[in-house]
């Protein structure tokens, strides 16, 4: 059975929906992931989830508007109305919202959302725990510097889980105490408030306030079809006295069996690793056996290879002093060979040099041959005139008497 209602917000100068399914039971407050409406539950299979709960009058669900777009999400806004916006929205749950449930349902009203209506849930919890009777937060985020970033001061820390926390008075944890308190996250990256769950689990643990933290395998995703197996599994946890504590205790004795049947397998595994090893051993040992034998038979191998190499080394050392004094000889015959090409090369200088004046020589030699021809043929000359020479003499002798007779006569 689904019944629609309007509740107007004095605070916020607004109307809010509401829908509300069931007729008793155990009164839920249902607050809305993103900037959902109060129909985002049913639209996305919650309501499904839970309907035989709500059918047999278990639970009554009251499903409320949120105010997420003026605030939280309003991050292109004014701070200071953003944050008006956000603590406005708290004020409404607890102090306009909650009377209009109770005037419904006589019961404390359970909190629960998932995503960003799991902080705001966790907020109005830790803020005024006298008005409720417990939480179901999935896939929160509890840290509100996670969502407003630098522009986080004062006013945003009191919307900040992690930061409330700190600074409960004596009569929230007293008011707390007797709750039942429920944190639930998948560990898949999608989860990003995953972290600030562990920050806040330890916050509650320093506290001494005792809540239920899980935190489901690295598949859990940030979605409504984890959602609906959290609410599944919860719900009936929550409305139970020792729900949570029983979980706790199924849960611990889950994981001792999955341990002990996880120790078995492993028992088993390691008997079979150790036969395995014993066989393995056996081999061995009748391996180190005959290696042992081989080994003493390479060791006298070793010994005569030895006593071979000491031989070819010493003939090797011998044959390299041979190489170097053949060397020593070599190197001393090319220093006579240079000696001696260089005495040839003197003399052959030197043969040229005498070849040189040889020629001088024969052509002086041809020159006096020649002067001394022609000498000889100016001495003949010369003879051949002073004959010519006495006979002019004596024919003039000859004439010069006979004139000198003649002018005797």
């Amino acid at each position: 059975m689904e019944e629609d209602f309007t509740v107007h917000s004095t605070t916020m100068d607004r109307d809010f929906d509401v829908e509300v399914y069931g007729t008793g039971g155990a009164p839920i407050i249902v607050l809305p992931e993103g900037n959902g409406s109060c129909s985002s539950w049913n639209d996305n299979g919650m309501v499904e989830t839970l309907s035989d709960h709500i059918d047999d009058g278990t639970i009554q669900l009251f499903c409320v508007d949120s105010a997420d777009a003026s605030g939280w999400y309003f991050r292109e806004g004014v701070a200071r109305y953003r944050k008006k916006a956000a603590l406005s929205y708290m004020k409404f749950l607890c102090q306009e919202f909650v009377p209009f449930v109770r005037s419904k349902n006589q019961g404390l009203p359970i909190l629960a959302g998932a995503g960003i209506g799991a902080l705001n849930a966790t907020i109005a919890m830790l803020q005024h725990p006298e008005l409720f009777g417990g939480l179901l937060a999935m896939s929160g985020n509890y840290d509100a510097r996670n969502i407003v970033g630098e522009g986080f001061d004062d006013v945003w820390e009191q919307l900040s889980p992690v930061d409330i926390a700190k600074h409960l008075t004596a009569a929230q944890k007293k008011a707390l105490a007797p709750r039942h308190l429920a944190f639930i996250t998948g560990q898949n990256g999608s989860e990003d408030g995953a972290d600030t769950q562990r920050a806040l689990e330890a916050i509650f643990k320093g506290q001494g306030i005792e809540a239920t933290f899980e935190y489901w395998g690295e598949d859990v995703t940030h979605s409504w079809m984890w959602w609906q197996e959290m609410a599944r599994q919860m719900v009936p946890c929550l409305l139970s006295k020792d729900g949570l504590e029983e979980r706790k205790r199924t849960g611990i004795l889950s994981r001792a069996e999955i341990a002990a049947s996880q120790a078995k397998d492993v028992f088993e595994a390691r008997s079979e690793d150790l036969a395995g090893a014993e066989a393995w051993l056996d081999n061995a040992s009748a391996n180190v056996d005959a290696t042992s034998k081989r080994l003493d038979a390479e060791e006298a191998n070793v010994a005569v290879r030895t006593e071979r190499a000491r031989e070819l080394q010493e003939s090797a050392n011998a044959l390299w002093s041979a190489r170097d004094a053949a060397a020593q000889a070599l190197a001393e015959a090319e220093a006579v060979a240079r000696a001696a090409q260089d005495e040839a090369d003197k003399a052959s200088h030197a043969l040229a040099d005498a070849q040189w004046i040889e020629g001088e020589a024969q052509a002086a030699a041809a020159a006096a041959v020649e002067e001394e021809r022609r000498a000889k043929e100016s001495v003949a000359t010369q003879k051949d005139a002073l004959e010519r020479a006495r006979y002019a003499k004596t024919r003039a002798e000859a004439a010069l008497k006979a004139v000198s007779a003649q002018k005797k006569a």
